[in-house]
């Protein structure tokens, strides 16, 4: 409990007890000021009744809260104070207290917010099903999701997201998802065949996905289909790399070189963010670009293992949206996928799905992360009202802890 000093009879200084109380009037410990130096227990403070003065005593059982800004703002039609003092805090302290408690009032009336209440039962009504999606599953586990669209017109995109990211890496991997990345994707032979046909490639690793994409015209001018040759690009890519130890040194310098490039203070700023909204969890450490001195040790068998861990049919899932017909996207993608190899059977470090066959694989959970057999930890975030002052003035003053005595935590 914290009684701040619009209304406590001390115009320089404020005051706080640790006490489990649900209301004023139930407060029962003793109540400590700041000196300057040190939290300070005040036996002589102690709780009024509305509209007593400090020669007055108690009404029993009822107290007065601070009751808003408007108290600080109109200080001189105070008419009672709610804590009786014979002593003041030094005059420095005035401004520190004031601060203090402005700050935390605006603060609080920032996060209070009356949410108007929605109609009966909305929570529980699942969301509308966009009616030109079409879902399924191929017999080898790839779940596929595809959309007409003429807009733009005779072009389709196609985009195959791998459900594994830095935060599946091992203590020994802390970047070889990135990695992979690379090697799969310029490695690719099919996928440079795809240059200057009018086409678009590009690859993305996240914490929790890798993704490729290709963007193409449906038909070339000489009449030749685009669909298939960009299908089995993303096919080689996902399923079948080369990843000759060649691409794999090309890659690692890549990789080196990215590190330095986005190592700039903004990038900096991020990671320290996610570092304190995710310090329980992977998040917070793990991130894609991994470590330099990992990336410089591995070898073409590390990246056949993380491949073969992670990148099979079962853990991903293709997207294709485009001028085309529904039923040319489909036979396109069961002519090309359908051949992959499928693993799927759980062990302590492979991805699987549930379920796997049927109709029920292509749902609209479809699209959710995949179920891993081994134990992820829940990402937690830590979020807190922002520090205000300077390390040595406010959040001595203003922060304290009552499990650890009472004693400023910051």
């Amino acid at each position: 409990w914290a009684f701040t000093p619009h209304a406590d009879g001390r115009p320089d200084g404020w005051a706080f007890v640790g006490d489990a109380a649900m209301d004023p009037a139930s407060i029962g410990g003793t109540f400590s000021i700041w000196d300057g130096s040190d939290w300070v227990p005040d036996t002589t403070l102690k709780l009024l009744g509305p509209g007593q003065s400090a020669e007055e005593e108690p009404v029993e059982g009822v107290a007065q809260q601070p009751s808003g800004l408007q108290d600080i703002e109109q200080q001189e039609e105070v008419a009672a104070p709610v804590v009786a003092a014979q002593s003041t805090l030094p005059e420095e302290v005035r401004d520190l207290s004031m601060l203090h408690w402005k700050s935390h009032w605006k603060a609080s009336q920032r996060c209070l917010i009356d949410w108007p209440k929605g109609p009966e039962g909305l929570d529980q009504k699942p969301l509308p099903l966009h009616p030109g999606v079409r879902r399924g599953v191929l017999p080898n586990g790839l779940r596929y999701v595809i959309l007409r669209n003429a807009m733009p017109p005779k072009r389709f995109e196609a985009h195959i997201e791998l459900h594994v990211g830095s935060i599946d890496e091992d203590p020994d991997e802390q970047g070889i998802a990135h990695m992979m990345e690379h090697v799969c994707f310029l490695g690719s032979r099919k996928r440079e065949r795809l240059i200057g046909t009018g086409s678009r490639s590009n690859a993305l690793t996240d914490f929790q996905h890798t993704i490729y994409h290709i963007h193409a015209p449906v038909k070339l001018e000489d009449g030749r289909g685009m669909y298939l040759p960009a299908l089995e690009a993303l096919y080689e890519i996902a399923f079948a790399p080369e990843m000759l130890p060649h691409r794999i040194e090309k890659e690692r310098k890549a990789v080196l070189a990215e590190m330095q490039q986005v190592n700039d203070m903004e990038y900096r700023i991020e990671t320290w963010t996610l570092s304190g909204l995710h310090e329980t969890n992977k998040l917070g450490s793990q991130f894609p670009i991994g470590k330099e001195e990992q990336i410089k040790a591995w070898q073409q068998k590390d990246l056949r293992n993380f491949h073969e861990k992670w990148y099979y049919p079962g853990n991903a899932t293709l997207y294709v949206v485009g001028d085309l017909d529904e039923s040319e996207m489909i036979d396109g993608i069961k002519k090309v996928f359908e051949p992959a190899n499928a693993r799927h059977k759980p062990s302590p470090d492979t991805a699987i799905m549930e379920p796997v066959w049927g109709e029920a694989s292509a749902d609209a959970k479809s699209l959710f992360r995949r179920k891993i057999a081994r134990d992820r930890p829940e990402q937690l975030h830590n979020f807190s009202l922002p520090m205000i002052g300077s390390d040595h003035e406010f959040t001595k003053a203003a922060a304290f802890d009552t499990k650890s005595g009472g004693k400023p935590w910051h």
